[in-house]
C-alpha cells in the first residue's frame, strides 16, 4: 500500500565553503585538505555523492575535528540513500558545533527516510530552535508528527507556517495530507466501533469499494437505527447515486420520506429532495426546490450549490447563485437552518460552555455551511472522543484536506509534488491507470530521482506488471547502488519474480548494507540463501531478526533449515516455538472476536 504522505523536495540551502584551517596547521596537511574540499565540492556539483563522500572521509582522516566536514559528509551519504551512516555523520558533526542547522535538519530526515519518525522529532525541533521559520524542518517535523498520530501538533504546526507563506506548494499539500491522514485514521478506528456513525462510514466505504453488494449493508443500518434521519438519508443517496434504475429511485424516494418524517426541517432532508428531482430528470421540481431551500437558509444554499445544482441548466444555477449571494447579504433565513443554529450557539458560546449535545450542533452547523475551519478548532479544543465528536472530526478533516489540496494543485498544475499526489489519491481510489499517468509526469520532471522512481516501481507491483517493475527498480539501483528501497525492490522482485537467488542476495546484501534494519530485505535474503543451499547463512540472517516473529512463520522456516543442517535439536525447539505462537494468535483472534459481540450486543441493547 503506498502513502498518502508527498514526496519530499529536499532543498536546504547549504553554503558549502572550505572550512575555516589554522595557520599553525602543517601547510602540507592544510594544502591536501582544501584540495579534496574542493575536489566533494566539484563532485557534488555533477551529482556525484559517492566521489564527494570519498573525499569528505580522505579529510576526516586527516583531522576529524571539523564539523563541516562531517555535516556534508551527511548530506552526500543522505542523498546517496545511505540514512544510517548519514545519522552517524550528523551526529559527529553536531558533538563538534551543536549550533550548525544542517546536521539537525538531515538528522531528522534521515530518520524519517529510515520510518523512525519518532526519532526524527528531537533533531528537527532543535533545527526549528535555531531557525524557527525553517521551511525543510518545519515540513519534516509536521510529516513526523503525522507519522506518530500527533496529528492535531503537526496540523497547528503547518497551519501557522501556510500563514507566513500562504502560496507554498510544500506546506499546502503536506497541510492536506495531514488533515486526509488524520481523517484516515480516525475512520479506521469509527469503522471498528459497532456504533451507528462506524457503520455509516463502513457503508460509504463499501458503496465505493464493492457497490454490487453494499445495498444491503446499508439496509442493515437503517434497521439497527430505523429513528435516524442520517441513516436513512445515506441509504436514498446510495440509491440515486450508484447505478440508478426507476425502482431504486422510488426506494430512495421513500427512504427520504423516511426522513422528513423523523426530522420535519432538516435542511438535509431538502438537500436530498433536489438531487433526487434532478436524478429523476424533473428540472422544474429541483429548481422550484432549490428556491424553496434558498428562502430557508440563503448561506447554507450558497455555500453548496455546486454540489445541489449539478446537472441543472447553467442559466438556472446562475440565476439561483446570484439570488442566494443577494439573500444571504441580509438574511440567515429560518430559525431552523444552519445559519440561524450556528449564531445562536456562537451567542450561547461566548457566555459558557456548550453542552455535549450543543458542542455537536455547533461542529454540523459550522461543517454544512463550509465553515471547517471553525468547526476543526472547536473539536480540537474540546477533545470530543465519543462516536459523534469523532464523526464530525472525521468529516471536518476530510473536507479540509480536500480544499486545501485542490487549492494547492490548482496554483502548481505542473509541479512534481502535485503529479504525485495525485497519483497517490488515485492509488487510494484503485485508479491505477491514472496513478501511473501521474508518475510518469513526475519522472518526464525529474527521471533520476530515486525517490521518484521507487514509487513508480511500488506502483508496478501493484499493478501486477512485475517484469517491468524489476526493470525499473534494476535501473535505479545501478544509479543509486547505495539507496536501500531500490536495492530491496529490485533483490524482492528478482527472488520473487525472476527466480534468481544469486542475484537477489547482491541486490538485498546492498539494501542491509545501507539500512540494516529493514526486516522484509532480511527475510528475502535469508530465502535467497536457503534457495543457494547456503543453509547457515540463512540460519544466521533469521536469527537476526527473529524476534520479530509475531506469527510463527519465521520459526518454521528456521526449523526447516535446521533439519537441512541436521541440526534436529534446534529444529524441533524451533517447530515447537512456532506451534505455541500459531496457538496465542489463534487465542487472541478468539477473544477479540468474541470481544466485539459483545461490545455489538451491548450497543444494540442501549
Amino acid at each position: 500500500m503506498l502513502s498518502l504522505r508527498p514526496y519530499r523536495l529536499v532543498t536546504v540551502a547549504v553554503l558549502l565553503v572550505a572550512p575555516y584551517l589554522p595557520a599553525a596547521r602543517a601547510g602540507d596537511a592544510r594544502d591536501q585538505i582544501i584540495k579534496l574540499f574542493q575536489a566533494a565540492q566539484e563532485a557534488e556539483q555533477v551529482q556525484d555523492f559517492s566521489k564527494s563522500v570519498a573525499a569528505y572521509r580522505d579529510i576526516a582522516k586527516i583531522d576529524p575535528g571539523i564539523a563541516e566536514v562531517w555535516s556534508n559528509m551527511g548530506m552526500a551519504l543522505f542523498h546517496l540513500g545511505a540514512n544510517q551512516d548519514a545519522i552517524s555523520a550528523f551526529q559527529k558533526a553536531l558533538a563538534l558545533k551543536p549550533a550548525l542547522l544542517a546536521p539537525h535538519v538531515f538528522e531528522g530526515l534521515a530518520y524519517l527516510n529510515l520510518d523512525e519518525p519518532q526519532r526524527a522529532i528531537a533533531p528537527l525541533k532543535a533545527a526549528l530552535a535555531l531557525s524557527p521559520s525553517q521551511p525543510e524542518a518545519t515540513l519534516a517535523l509536521g510529516e513526523a508528527y503525522a507519522r506518530t498520530f500527533q496529528f492535531e501538533a503537526s496540523i497547528r504546526l503547518l497551519q501557522k507556517a501556510l500563514q507566513r507563506d500562504p502560496g507554498s506548494e510544500s506546506v499546502g499539500s503536506n497541510l492536506a495530507v495531514s488533515y486526509l491522514d488524520w481523517a484516515k485514521d480516525i475512520g479506521t478506528a469509527l469503522m471498528r466501533s459497532p456504533s451507528l456513525y462506524g457503520r455509516l462510514l463502513s457503508d460509504r466505504v463499501h458503496a465505493t469499494k464493492d457497490p454490487e453488494t453494499a445495498e444491503g449493508a446499508f439496509r442493515d443500518t437503517v434497521a439497527f437505527a430505523p429513528g435516524s434521519a442520517e441513516a436513512h438519508l445515506a441509504y436514498a443517496r446510495f440509491l440515486m447515486e450508484i447505478r440508478p434504475t426507476a425502482e431504486k429511485l422510488r426506494a430512495s424516494e421513500e427512504q427520504i420520506a423516511e426522513a422528513r418524517r423523523i426530522t420535519p426541517h432538516d435542511l438535509d432532508v431538502a438537500a436530498a429532495e433536489v438531487r433526487l428531482a434532478i436524478a429523476q430528470n424533473d428540472i422544474p421540481r429541483a429548481s422550484t426546490l432549490l428556491w424553496t431551500l434558498m428562502q430557508e437558509d440563503p448561506p447554507y444554499m450558497l455555500a453548496n450549490l455546486d454540489a445541489l445544482a449539478d446537472g441543472l441548466p447553467a442559466e438556472d444555477a446562475l440565476q439561483i447563485k446570484e439570488k442566494a449571494a443577494s439573500m444571504a447579504a441580509h438574511s440567515s433565513g429560518s430559525l431552523d437552518g444552519y445559519s440561524s443554529r450556528l449564531a445562536r450557539l456562537e451567542r450561547t458560546k461566548s457566555g459558557r460552555l456548550l453542552s455535549a449535545i450543543e458542542d455537536a450542533e455547533y461542529t454540523s452547523a459550522a461543517w454544512h455551511l463550509h465553515r471547517y475551519d471553525e468547526a476543526l478548532s472547536d473539536l480540537m479544543n474540546r477533545h470530543r472522543t465519543d462516536p459523534v465528536g469523532q464523526y464530525w472530526l472525521f468529516r471536518t478533516c476530510e473536507a479540509l484536506g480536500r480544499d486545501v489540496l485542490e487549492q494547492t494543485v490548482n496554483a502548481h498544475p505542473d509541479s512534481v509534488r502535485s503529479h504525485l499526489l495525485l497519483a497517490d489519491f488515485a492509488i487510494q481510489r484503485d485508479n491505477l491507470k491514472s496513478a501511473r499517468s501521474e508518475y510518469e509526469a513526475a519522472l518526464s520532471l525529474r527521471p533520476h530521482d530515486p525517490e521518484i522512481i521507487l514509487f513508480n516501481v511500488r506502483l508496478l507491483e501493484t499493478a501486477k506488471e512485475s517484469r517491468h517493475a524489476l526493470q525499473e527498480a534494476m535501473r535505479g539501483a545501478a544509479d543509486f547502488p547505495l539507496h536501500a528501497g531500490l536495492n530491496f525492490e529490485a533483490g524482492e522482485l528478482m527472488l520473487r519474480s525472476n527466480g534468481d537467488p544469486e542475484a537477489a542476495a547482491t541486490y538485498l546484501e546492498r539494501a542491509l548494507q545501507a539500512d540494516p534494519r529493514l526486516i522484509r530485505a532480511r527475510t528475502d535474503l535469508a530465502d535467497a540463501y536457503a534457495q543457494l543451499e547456503r543453509f547457515d547463512d540463512a540460519i544466521r540472517e533469521l536469527n537476526r531478526i527473529i524476534g520479530t516473529d509475531d506469527d510463527g512463520a519465521l520459526h518454521y522456516r528456521l526449523a526447516r533449515w535446521y533439519r537441512q543442517t541436521g541440526h534436529a535439536e534446534e529444529a524441533a525447539k524451533a517447530l515447537e516455538l512456532c506451534r505455541r505462537m500459531k496457538e496465542q494468535r489463534l487465542e487472541k483472534e478468539r477473544r477479540f472476536s468474541a470481544g466485539r459481540s459483545a461490545e455489538k450486543y451491548y450497543d444494540q441493547v442501549q
